[in-house]
């Protein structure tokens, strides 16, 4: 058994390091980001469009709460600086789709900037078989 649980630690700890930071936002209340989702189609010139919006509403006892939406789905999230609640994760393709593992994005809340009331989060993708391209429409203030 003490094994077993080596083995999936070990693993799950290599499947994690796919991760790639894609952007890191400072975001005010309210401030809209919208991203047009690029998927690959069977139609190469023709990709799939979905549209994710992320918006952050309340940051009280350190916690951030975030609304989102993708492919008509809205979320509410609620989420910190500590782990293991400071993300949450959005499948940018179906299962039904032949792909394994799906192409996801991870919305992390990395720190609270007191003095300008802005929240940074970290946009990461995980995209082995590189079949999604993200095309941010509307422009934001990005940490250095």
């Amino acid at each position: 058994m003490k094994y077993i649980l080596s083995f999936l630690l070990f693993t799950s700890l290599l499947l994690g390091a796919d991760w790639k930071i894609h952007k890191t936002l400072m975001l005010k209340k309210d401030e809209l980001v919208k991203i047009m989702i690029l998927t690959q189609s069977v139609d190469k010139d023709n990709p799939n469009r979905e549209l994710f919006e992320l918006r952050w509403t309340l940051f009280h006892n350190d916690i951030l709460t975030l609304f989102s939406s993708f492919a008509g789905f809205m979320k509410q999230s609620t989420i910190r600086e500590v782990y293991p609640n400071k993300s949450f994760s959005v499948e940018l393709m179906g299962r039904g789709r032949s792909v394994y593992p799906p192409p996801t994005l991870l919305v992390q809340f990395s720190e609270y900037d007191y003095e300008n009331k802005r929240a940074v989060i970290e946009l990461l993708l995980k995209d082995p078989k590189e079949l999604v391209e993200l095309d941010f429409l509307t422009k934001h203030e990005e940490k250095r």
